[in-house]
């Protein structure tokens, strides 16, 4: 798994907080099992032992881990697609959430068809404004002085 940002507005948004806690840290993971342009391998049992290695979010009343990547991609925070005989998932806006680092590996993945719809999606709101920052002139994102990054966390 890779490090990446979250940002406060992650927290608030509506759509997203829908799903409950189990969407959203599923979500949160797909990030940092995502490669460097938002792309990973649509396995679900994979990605379940990755995002909930010690319970399965059905035993907290939530969906299943294929009805959590359903529900993500019914909300248009990823979409699926099949490319060179794989099944991958699509993290849409990736980037505007995400800034990955420069020595990242680059993607082995294929890219989704751009032509489709799904990859145009507005940005996630919360009381009619923004949750996230707008990308940089060079693309990237500005840091936020709020984010927390586990990985430089301690261990307890």
């Amino acid at each position: 798994m890779r490090s990446r940002n979250i940002k406060p507005g992650f927290f608030e948004n509506e759509e997203l907080a829908e799903g409950g806690p189990c969407a959203q840290i599923l979500f949160e993971a797909l990030w940092c099992l995502a490669d460097r342009e938002g792309i990973l391998e649509n396995r679900p049992l994979r990605i379940k032992v990755k995002a909930f290695p010690y319970y399965d979010p059905k035993d907290f009343g939530g969906r299943d881990i294929h009805g959590l990547l359903d529900f993500l991609a019914a909300k248009r925070f990823i979409r699926f697609y099949t490319a060179d005989g794989l099944n991958l998932i699509h993290i849409i806006n990736f980037y505007k959430h995400q800034s990955p680092h420069n020595t990242e590996k680059q993607s082995t993945y294929p890219k989704p068809p751009e032509n489709d719809e799904s990859l145009t999606v507005s940005p996630p709101l919360c009381h009619g404004r923004v949750t996230v920052d707008p990308p940089k002139q060079n693309g990237e994102n500005s840091p936020d002085s709020l984010i927390h990054r586990f990985s430089d966390s301690p261990i307890l």
